[in-house]
């Protein structure tokens, strides 16, 4: 296996990643520069990568500037490709069946949607590409042992700071349940563009004390924040099939989050974690209230997230999927 992907300026070139030859393509830096030189030599890079490694499939993720390049190096060397869709595309594409986006998946001879949200979601901006569309959701390690939740009272936000994630919800549902639960705390796990306004909304709302900014966390640290939660809270208003709602799955941790697309494939409602409507702050205070007040539910909620992650959500089993797959494509090649 080779995997081209993007890159920092500082991470371009060829690496060995647990015995997997990486190549990395700065392409961030070349559009966000518009730089026609860089641009073409990193089509020479993955045309290179296609010809001299001879995949028999090619699997590209998103629609972005690295599946645009795999497309590219394929018209040289043909090879079956797969389109990995994580996000609602229609917010890009503006409901409109031309975008750009789109061509990329018109041109892959198989898509799989994360989600079926996502699924849905392809099929309503161009329903002819359901013909080669199926639903593989995303898959998370299940090695890493289920503790009991602290009894302190304790909640958790793991993502991007950014206006689409409502980040403002959680600081808010926490100002308005101090009083109940002097001692609650909340963790805030991410960077990005609306911290600074965060950081302000929780000094007018008098509970800087209570709200821990722990900036960017590897990802090996991500369990140590789930795992000292009481639950976890995600009130975004769209996702495809968040990460961080599986591993808090893995966790024994239930997630509070919203009915919007990708958390509610993740999240069964009242049974893994409990959803309120979009931008509902008062739902979203009344469901944080519900499982700090009942830690026995919260367990529970957990407990069933665990088990539903075991069912459907394991990398493995992501990974068998994927595995199926690629050889159904590979014998259909001509």
């Amino acid at each position: 296996m080779i995997l081209c992907s993007s890159a920092s300026p500082s991470e371009v070139g060829t690496q060995q990643v647990d015995g997997i030859t990486v190549v990395r393509v700065d392409m961030n830096r070349i559009l966000n520069e518009r730089d026609p030189g860089a641009l073409l030599t990193a089509r020479r890079t993955v045309s290179e990568v296609a010809r001299t490694f001879r995949p028999d499939v090619v699997h590209a993720h998103d629609v972005g500037p690295m599946a645009w390049l795999t497309r590219n190096a394929r018209r040289q060397h043909p090879i079956p490709l797969i389109t990995t869709v994580h996000t609602m595309l229609s917010i890009f594409t503006q409901g409109s069946s031309e975008s750009p986006f789109l061509a990329e998946l018109k041109a892959a001879d198989r898509i799989t949607a994360v989600s079926q949200s996502v699924a849905d979601d392809i099929t309503g901006l161009v329903p002819l590409l359901a013909a080669k569309l199926s639903v593989i959701p995303n898959g998370v390690m299940l090695s890493l042992p289920i503790t009991p939740a602290s009894d302190a009272p304790h909640l958790a936000y793991v993502g991007r700071l950014v206006e689409g994630k409502r980040v403002d919800l959680v600081i808010e549902a926490v100002a308005r349940l101090a009083g109940k639960y002097p001692a609650l705390r909340l963790t805030i796990a991410g960077i990005g563009p609306c911290e600074s306004s965060l950081r302000q909304l929780a000094a007018s709302l008098g509970i800087t004390d209570r709200v821990d900014f722990v900036g960017l966390v590897a990802r090996e640290h991500v369990p140590d924040i789930l795992r000292r939660a009481s639950a976890v809270v995600l009130p975004s208003e769209v996702e495809g099939l968040p990460i961080v709602a599986l591993e808090t799955a893995c966790m024994g941790r239930p997630i509070v989050g919203t009915r919007s697309p990708g958390l509610a494939d993740a999240v069964i409602d009242g049974e893994t974690g409990l959803l309120v409507e979009q931008g509902d702050l008062d739902g979203l205070t009344a469901a944080l209230d519900d499982v700090l007040a009942h830690p026995e539910r919260a367990r529970a909620l957990g407990a069933a997230a665990r088990a539903r992650a075991e069912r459907e959500f394991s990398l493995e089993l992501c990974a068998d999927r994927y595995e199926a797959l690629y050889e159904r494509v590979v014998a259909q090649s001509p």
